[in-house]
């Protein structure tokens, strides 16, 4: 794999669904690129509490088609409610330390 590649490629991040509910959330605090999900799921909204210092945020499925971006961070939530196929990926390219809160909507046997 190129230096590149291994730079992008996402590290894996376990989220457990809310109880009684099929969503999930994760709060970022690093900067780098995360795969929240390796399945079909819909990416709800993304909530960045703290502007980074000149730094981007990406957010793809897992087919890397990208679903959201906004190339230089600025504070807010927003709601997409969109269909994410084979999982849902987030890249935070910052210098500064991101405080961002994704939330999904994902299949779960046990409550559907």
């Amino acid at each position: 794999m190129s230096k590149l590649g291994s730079l992008l490629a996402p590290k894996d991040v376990f989220c457990p669904v809310a109880a009684g509910t099929t969503m999930r959330t994760y709060q970022l605090f690093s900067p780098g690129v995360y795969r929240l999900a390796r399945r079909d799921v819909a990416f709800y909204s993304i909530m960045i509490a703290a502007a980074g210092s000149f730094g981007s945020i990406v957010v793809r499925t897992g087919t890397r088609r990208m679903l959201w971006a906004q190339p230089s961070s600025f504070t807010g939530s927003f709601v997409l409610d969109c269909f994410s196929e084979e999982g849902l990926i987030v890249e935070a390219h910052m210098e500064a330390q991101p405080f961002l809160t994704i939330s999904w909507r994902e299949p779960d046997d046990r409550l559907v």
